[in-house]
């Protein structure tokens, strides 16, 4: 008996550690999800963001927030300095960023709306998504109101960027990068269910130095 028991729990130990191995692998890639996405590249500095323009139709509906990388300086100071840039992806399956994965896409970027006349500058470059910063998908998404609800995502020692969550149309999409935040109201009411850029300041000034990344209505009228 004592020689039998060394290989039974040898034998428990394998079989503890085959089912645990199992557990840990993450069910198949949805081929939905499969395809070219747009997005838009966003800076604090020379430190980027990439932010997959959001939709009501799978594969487009969840809001993503991912710190990238990449080595093309050119690329950083881009998009530190350009007012708008945005990217199509070569074909993958977004399901990895919604998982929270580190993946590297290929992307061509442009400087301004690349549907709205916008200059394509790189071709074929190969971005590094390092990590999820901001998932949010959309479930509990609000009938369209003058209430707006911002989410706020730490992005920096001191800095965060604010994520306006996007509601039903007519809505707009909005990412404000701010320096500090002692005293910020993230909840507000609104003129519009679909405010200026100076409207929302005014409602924000409590916050803190800010910097508009991104400020999206047209596709969601």
């Amino acid at each position: 008996m004592s020689r039998l028991s060394p290989l039974l729990l040898l034998l428990l130990v394998s079989f503890i550690a085959g089912a645990q191995d199992k557990k840990d692998v993450p069910p198949p890639l949805d081929p939905a999800y499969m395809g070219s996405h747009d997005m838009v590249l966003v800076s604090m500095g020379t430190t980027l963001f990439a932010y997959p323009m959001p939709g009501y139709e799978k594969p487009d509906n969840q809001q993503i927030l991912y710190k990238v990388s990449t080595k093309t300086p050119s690329i950083r100071f881009l998009v530190r300095d350009a007012d708008l840039v945005t990217a199509r992806s070569q074909p993958f399956n977004l399901q990895r960023l919604i998982r929270g994965e580190q993946v590297e896409v290929v992307m061509d970027i442009y400087m301004g709306h690349f549907d709205r006349g916008g200059m394509k500058l790189h071709e074929k470059a190969v971005i590094s998504f390092d990590e999820q910063k901001y998932l949010r998908t959309f479930e509990d998404i609000q009938p369209s109101s003058i209430r707006q609800v911002y989410d706020k995502v730490k992005v920096g020692s001191n800095e965060f960027i604010l994520v306006h969550r996007l509601q039903e149309k007519p809505t707009y999409d909005n990412l404000i990068l701010f320096d500090d935040m002692v005293s910020c109201i993230t909840e507000f009411s609104t003129p519009s269910a679909v405010p200026t850029i100076a409207q929302l300041f005014s409602r924000l000034t409590l916050c803190g130095p800010m910097k508009p990344l991104y400020y999206e209505t047209e596709d969601f009228q």
